[in-house]
């Protein structure tokens, strides 16, 4: 079994992919648009105080930890 872990909790360089999506349905659905939609896999290029980068769906994003919260992965 894996273990679920909101994004803003993984470590630079782990490989996890996206469980779900949480929070008000105008979030959810911009999310899904930038490609963090079930079973997609994320990479955690950098993280920073202020947020994170990741490689999902062969696109580089940066996020704020706020955002990054809201999306749940399994590792």
């Amino acid at each position: 079994m894996t273990d679920t872990m909101p994004l803003v909790m993984i470590s630079e360089g782990l490989e996890c992919t996206v469980h779900s999506v949480e929070g008000k349905t105008s979030i959810c659905a911009r999310l899904r648009e930038m490609g963090f939609v079930d079973q997609a896999p994320i990479r955690v290029l950098s993280v920073d105080g202020r947020g994170l980068i990741i490689s999902v769906n062969g696109s580089r994003l940066a996020l704020s930890r706020g955002l990054a919260s809201r999306i749940i992965v399994s590792c």
